[in-house]
């Protein structure tokens, strides 16, 4: 071991992540994944507050990594070694690894874990990134129905046009323009706005729960781009929720009648795609909702 540290340490810059990979597989054979992160080219000069960890276009390859964990290894065992971990990586990535468990804290270690589906994440938050959570994301509380606005003036662009679909359970139906009006009893698009102002989704999560029942995550992608003009690209992602009532179409909006209001929030997003054809567009967002425990998040992407 001491002489594959010294012939990887000699590497100087030239080091990878091999010996990094040969200590996990020692430990823990094939309970840990790496990935590598990335992020927009639109928001540089914010680096690193938009890491995502896949490919996605007009992103760049940065270099800091996320190791994930199997839950089947002693978290003991994790906490004990995670600082070794750390320095296993070559000069220009810098880890710290901060851990959180879901519920639980674990004192005065510099490990916390961060419990996802059935991962502990290892995450390197250093310069701002913190709880492992990104930049902009927001927890959402239990609700029946919820409004997504997607909201522009002419300063941002003319026509931007939405694609929102179900990804978590994977029904994959878009509703947008020249998309679906609707999936099933659980999204609803109400119209195509080609100038500026707003258009609306609703997701009807009461329904979605009923009728997959065995569902604990639930995933909610929202993309966008601009079909007539970009001009700076900047938009707002509004979420409203309700309990109880009924959701009523009301022009470009829904309305709710006899429930009451559980939350609402905005955020501030870009998006630089334009094209004067229907495609997928780009993804701007993503609500998640876990029935375990009753609440969620909405980040930007």
């Amino acid at each position: 071991m001491r002489v594959i540290y010294a012939n990887w340490s000699s590497m100087a810059n030239k080091r990878g992540l091999g010996f990094l990979e040969f200590v996990l597989r020692m430990l823990w054979t094939d309970q840990w994944q790496i990935k590598r992160m990335w992020h927009p080219i639109s928001t540089y000069t914010s680096y690193p507050l938009y890491l995502v960890d896949e490919e996605k276009p007009n992103h760049f390859l940065t270099s800091r990594i996320r190791i994930s964990i199997d839950e089947s290894v002693d978290l003991a065992e994790l906490i004990e070694l995670s600082p070794i971990l750390r320095k296993l990586v070559p000069a220009n990535i810098v880890v710290k690894v901060h851990a959180k468990a879901l519920d639980t804290e674990l004192g005065d270690t510099e490990l916390g874990a961060a419990v996802i589906a059935k991962n502990y994440l290892i995450f390197d938050e250093s310069n701002g990134i913190t709880n492992n959570l990104p930049v902009n994301q927001n927890t959402i509380q239990d609700f029946d129905f919820a409004v997504i606005r997607y909201i522009w003036d002419g300063n941002g662009g003319i026509d931007l046009d939405t694609r929102t679909r179900i990804i978590n359970p994977s029904r994959n139906i878009d509703v947008g323009w020249s998309r679906a009006v609707s999936d099933g009893a659980y999204l609803f698009w109400n119209g195509d706005n080609t100038g500026s102002g707003v258009e609306c989704v609703l997701l009807n999560l009461k329904q979605l729960k009923q009728d997959f029942s065995n569902q604990n995550n639930f995933e909610i992608s929202l993309r966008a781009y601009w079909y007539s003009q970009k001009n700076t690209g900047n938009f707002s992602i509004q979420f409203e929720s309700y309990k109880g009532g009924t959701m009523q179409p009301n022009n470009y909006d829904f309305v709710n009648v006899g429930g009451n209001s559980v939350q609402s929030m905005t955020l501030n997003a870009n998006v630089q795609h334009q094209q004067n054809s229907n495609n997928d567009g780009v993804e701007v967002g993503r609500l998640t909702y876990h029935s375990s425990t009753l609440e969620g998040s909405l980040a930007l992407i």
